[in-house]
């Protein structure tokens, strides 16, 4: 009788552990994380661009940014090259767009956080910090107020490739409000013009004449190398020469931050050599518009999730896991507590 009941304990005592270990697998295969990796092509300016929507982000901030980047074969085309991280969120007075994170050479990969420039902006920003943002209000696009800020990242007159790995956002108590890891919009997919939700949270974007790829891989994986098309390396000039002057220096130059200003959308494909001030009252999408691609014109009606689709990680799976283990781990005392096995009931 005491040789079945060991056996029959010995059966629960597995079940419940297989149960956990599918649990605990499930939970991995649902966080198995992205990289994003920026191919210039010919384009000038190509990068991606995230939606950080109100219905995310609206409170419990501040918010923390993380994500690491790997940088291969960095080459300028023109004197102000470099890779960057920008965020529309108006926190330096008369700047619609800041720059957050600039970097100008090839690398492994590292944290992004915040560099040198945001020192210049004097609002408290030191170089070394994770790159934050306040509760999202909302930006002003052609006169209407949408319910995101935007979140742009890729190279500004360079070759060879960057890649993001990993991207997710925290909030002030550190619980993960979105990620990469979690938006089913990059499942399954190689390539970000593949991503069928017509409303994304994530697009290409461009400045320049869209021929850039925005490639999508497991971050497990080697970062994709493909054939590109490589425009003119730009060589450093020596004491005394220049290859620009005050006429031909880039919107986007020094902290990339003044790609585009606030009265156009900001998702059209924007001359980045066109300097027009943020307070320009002037129509300017019809006269700095180069070429509008269905690429980077979807982010046009994208930026809010539904309630059905919220990007983030779904609550029913850790419901489901807990309540398991819980039925699991009470069927086992149960038979304990018949068979007198546990330790305060006496045989």
């Amino acid at each position: 009788m005491r040789s079945i009941r060991k056996r029959l304990l010995a059966i629960l005592l597995a079940a419940m552990l297989v149960c956990v270990g599918f649990a605990g697998t499930s939970v991995t295969a649902e966080s198995a994380g992205k990289q994003l990796t920026v191919v210039p092509n010919t384009d000038v300016q190509p990068f991606i661009r995230q939606f950080l929507p109100k219905s995310l982000f609206g409170s419990g901030g501040p918010f923390t940014i993380n994500m690491q980047v790997k940088i291969d074969n960095f080459k300028k085309t023109h004197v102000d090259g470099l890779i960057f991280v920008n965020i529309w969120d108006d926190r330096v007075e008369g700047k619609t767009v800041n720059g957050y994170f600039n970097y100008d050479e090839s690398t492994d990969w590292i944290d992004v956080k915040m560099t040198d420039v945001v020192e210049s902006y004097g609002i408290g920003l030191k170089a070394g910090d994770p790159i934050t943002f306040d509760n999202v209000k909302g930006m002003w696009i052609n006169g209407k107020l949408e319910e995101y800020i935007l979140c742009d990242m890729g190279m500004l007159y360079a070759q060879g490739t960057v890649t993001f790995r990993n991207f997710e956002v925290t909030n002030a108590a550190g619980e993960v409000v979105y990620s990469w890891a979690t938006d089913p919009d990059l499942e399954g997919i190689d390539d970000i013009t593949k991503i069928e939700n017509p409303e994304p949270l994530i697009v290409k974007a461009s400045f320049g004449d869209g021929s850039g790829q925005l490639l999508v891989s497991d971050a497990t994986e080697e970062v994709p190398t493909v054939p590109t098309t490589e425009p003119p390396v730009y060589e450093d000039p020596g004491p005394g020469d220049s290859t620009t002057d005050g006429t031909e220096t880039p919107s986007g130059g020094g902290d990339t931050t003044t790609t585009n200003p606030a009265s156009e959308d900001p998702v059209a494909t924007t001359d980045p050599a066109s300097d027009v001030s943020a307070d320009d009252s002037s129509d300017v999408s019809d006269s700095s518009s180069r070429d509008t691609s269905a690429d980077s014109s979807a982010a046009a009606v994208g930026g809010e999730l539904g309630d059905d689709d919220e990007g983030s990680f779904p609550i029913w799976i850790p419901i489901v896991i807990v309540v398991g283990v819980i039925v699991v781990a009470g069927v086992v005392l149960l038979v304990l507590w018949k068979l007198k096995k546990l330790p305060w009931v006496k045989e």
